[in-house]
């Protein structure tokens, strides 16, 4: 694992040669940091006008304590976003129209509002930022990319550079249970993460970055160790997993930005209306597609189907999550899919090699029944927001928003995934 305590954002040299250079800075890992920010932030910004930026479901004992200290040094201007706020320019809006004499902003919530805050500086350039998480619920702290929509289509940008993460137990710990078992969710969906980098090395026949597998399934292993040997899932322990996962996949975001899972993700979000934490939309995705890939590799479907209904998958995602029909048609025209028959034949060759992989996961069955500790009746919880069949059918649909070529973009192509869930009859 990364020292979080003596982290200091310098290049990392790993085992596929290159140099990676983290999107955070600098990390803060302390009790009682959260409330002594003054000291943190004097390093980058002496003094000045500065922008607190909050969501309204965060208690205000925190907000207005973290406020006071930094009044002593700062003129303050406030931004406060409703609870599961969408990532979009509407909301990034409120952060650019900040007086022109803001140069920096103090992030202090969980979920999406670091991306609305990575989003508004994309545009408000000379403007830097830290961030307190007061969850852990999601590795977006210190990714290197963010996802936001735009004009109904799905966009991806590098973040922002980030001064300083603080981290303070004190804070976090008290998140509610929901967002714990949302960074439980984010992490196991990695092992979704860690397959679609198998497979893809397989069809590429590139070596794998030493970050994206033997680090990211060390960190998962340990963390499930301790799930099991416990009993219990610290904030703590999911935090720092959390942390030391997305800044291994930070100095990669291309590699790992807009795979299946996150795709499927976001899709799962913006039908929900961004309802569920965006670790359990992670979960419920990666749990969707694993399961799925499982079902192929037992089952001896044939080499090819008919292909996937194109319209429908458009009208689907344009009915559910409100995606630009026109855009995406038109990626459809331009897409002739004309390596699906040679990845056909590849995954054919190295099927025994790619179930195996697969088996030697831990069982979806342990990571839900983990993911299941948080609540009382996970199912009704999950099912008030969407339900099994909203699910595949957002899969099926997925295809054209997909970048690489993780397993399930070849499934979905080919109907596969139609022709396996009954989306469609053909």
């Amino acid at each position: 694992m990364f020292d979080l305590k003596n982290y200091d954002g310098n290049k990392i040299i790993c085992s596929c040669k290159r140099e990676h250079i983290p999107v955070v800075k600098n990390i803060v890992n302390k009790k009682g940091s959260a409330f002594n920010i003054l000291s943190v932030l004097k390093n980058y910004y002496a003094a000045g006008h500065i922008a607190f930026v909050t969501s309204s479901d965060i208690p205000k004992d925190i907000t207005e304590k973290i406020k006071n200290n930094l009044k002593k040094n700062y003129k303050i201007t406030s931004v406060v976003y409703p609870e599961n706020a969408l990532v979009n320019k509407e909301n990034a809006q409120k952060i650019l129209q900040c007086p022109e004499e803001v140069r920096f902003v103090i992030g202090v919530g969980s979920g999406s509002l670091i991306d609305i805050i990575k989003l508004a500086l994309h545009f408000r350039k000379n403007t830097n930022y830290i961030f307190c998480p007061t969850a852990p619920s999601t590795s977006a702290y210190a990714l290197s990319h963010f996802n936001y929509i735009e004009s109904g289509i799905l966009k991806t940008e590098k973040s922002p550079e980030m001064k300083c993460l603080v981290l303070d137990e004190d804070i976090y710990s008290c998140a509610p249970k929901k967002l714990i078992a949302s960074g439980c969710g984010e992490i196991f969906s990695r092992y979704l993460t860690l397959f679609d980098n198998y497979f893809e090395s397989r069809l590429a026949k590139t070596p794998l970055c030493g970050f994206l597998t033997d680090g990211i399934r060390y960190d998962l292993d340990c963390f499930l160790n301790d799930c099991n040997k416990c009993g219990h899932v610290s904030s703590k322990s999911v935090m720092e997993t959390l942390m030391d996962i997305s800044l291994k996949e930070s100095v990669l975001s291309e590699e790992t930005a807009l795979k299946g899972g996150e795709i499927l993700a976001t899709l799962i979000s913006l039908k929900a209306r961004g309802r569920l934490a965006c670790g359990t939309d992670a979960f419920i995705s990666a749990v969707s597609i694993l399961s799925f890939y499982k079902l192929y590799f037992k089952n001896n479907f044939p080499d090819i189907t008919l292909p996937s209904d194109k319209l429908n998958s458009l009208n689907i995602l344009r009915k559910n999550c409100n995606l630009n029909y026109v855009y995406y048609l038109n990626r459809f025209l331009l897409d002739k899919n004309s390596d699906y028959l040679k990845d056909a034949y590849i995954i054919k060759e190295y099927r025994n090699d790619l179930k195996e992989i697969l088996d030697n996961m831990p069982s979806l069955d342990l990571l839900c029944s983990i993911f299941r500790r948080f609540f009382s009746d996970c199912g009704y919880f999950l099912n008030s927001y969407i339900g099994q069949k909203d699910i595949y059918s957002l899969m099926s649909a997925s295809y054209p928003l997909i970048k690489g070529t993780p397993l399930i973009k070849h499934l979905t192509a080919g109907g596969f995934t139609e022709a396996s869930l009954g989306i469609c009859s053909i």
